[in-house]
């Protein structure tokens, strides 16, 4: 994958620690253990921190400083990933699908369970970015993330992608599809070279290429027969930048856009398919009608979560709910009666009170 955190980050942190903790003969390992607090509060980036935190936590469970400090930087760390995860929303609703991935990836760096960022990356930023994996005998998503990517740590992406139990063993000669992450190129075998760590403020931006309309072009066109279509969107729209006025440029967003968005109505995630859509010129094949469909469908899906809220006495909620319903389908007639009714009743509620 296009952006990424280096792989063996976590894998040569717990190494390292382990050497400082772990590693000293018997008379010595007060002495160290006694060092490590000092040691772990000079490490800027607060991942490293609390994996070493933890450790200390395991070799001393009743140090209480421990505990806080693992308290405070899973907390930081959970913002990060929550504060890179909307960077990666962002990216993704404005198609800058690279961005988008190299932020859904640095939300997992620091926070390996958040599940929105795993559903982004496996269900709507799939392509090229993937390499397939043949299952030797004996093989666990912990023993493949050690193969692919120099990391055991990285089992959870082996496991989320291909629905694995972490310490279950796969059937043999069975092919998985596993993400692939930029700052560890992956050998043809599927064995990932190690590398030094990369830190997340410090993952490079893609270099420019020479511009060259004519190739970009027929790269895009290969790329539509393909059905990749967010390759094609991203390509003709890197030629619309230099030649804002060149058609068949203009058409391939269209059509890239449009085949996406009628991808995700099928798929009934009409939210996605309006964001889609609506990169579309209005006048391209059907769009305005698919449009109208979309927003109709999450109109009521708005409409329904308000009477939810309403049933639940929960009236401010309700007509934002109604209200949102409205924007999309400005001719609900029960949106729009249901809402002034709320209104009403929360205005007398007012009174009362």
């Amino acid at each position: 994958m296009r952006g990424s955190v280096g792989s063996s980050l976590w894998g040569i942190s717990l190494i390292i620690l382990m050497i400082g903790v772990l590693g000293c003969a018997a008379p010595a390992r007060k002495e160290t253990v006694e060092r490590v607090p000092e040691q772990i509060e000079k490490i800027a980036d607060p991942r490293e921190a609390l994996l070493r935190w933890k450790i200390v936590a395991t070799r001393s469970p009743s140090n209480e400083t421990a505990m806080r400090k693992i308290a405070e930087l899973t907390a930081q760390c959970n913002a990060l990933a929550d504060e890179h995860f909307r960077k990666g929303v962002s990216y993704y609703q404005n198609n800058q699908v690279g961005n988008a991935r190299k932020e859904f990836l640095l939300t997992l760096y620091y926070n390996q369970d958040h599940k929105e960022a795993l559903e982004y990356l496996k269900e709507k930023l799939t392509g090229e970015d993937a390499t397939l994996y043949d299952v030797k005998k004996g093989d666990t998503a912990n023993k493949i993330a050690e193969k692919v990517y120099g990391d055991t740590q990285k089992d959870f992406l082996v496991s989320y992608f291909n629905d694995l139990k972490k310490d279950h063993q796969v059937k043999p000669n069975a092919v998985l599809r596993l993400p692939i992450l930029e700052a560890v190129p992956l050998k043809r075998e599927g064995v990932a070279s190690k590398q030094a760590p990369v830190s997340a403020e410090t993952v490079e931006e893609p270099k420019e290429v020479p511009f060259d309309s004519t190739e970009m072009l027929v790269q895009a066109r290969t790329s539509l027969k393909a059905r990749k279509y967010q390759d094609v969107a991203s390509i003709a729209e890197s030629v619309l930048g230099y030649d804002p006025a060149n058609r068949e440029a203009h058409d391939l967003v269209n059509e890239s856009y449009y085949q996406m968005g009628k991808a995700f109505v099928q798929k009934k995630k009409y939210e996605d398919a309006l964001a889609m859509l609506g990169r579309v010129e209005p006048g391209y094949k059907d769009t305005r009608d698919s449009l109208t469909f979309v927003k109709k469908q999450l109109a009521e899906t708005h409409y329904l979560a308000g009477v939810r809220y309403f049933i639940n006495e929960d009236l401010e909620k309700a007509i934002r709910e109604w209200e949102e319903a409205l924007k999309l389908n400005p001719n609900h007639s029960k949106a729009k009666s249901d809402m002034e009714r709320a209104q009403g009743l929360l205005e007398k509620l007012k009174e009362v009170k």
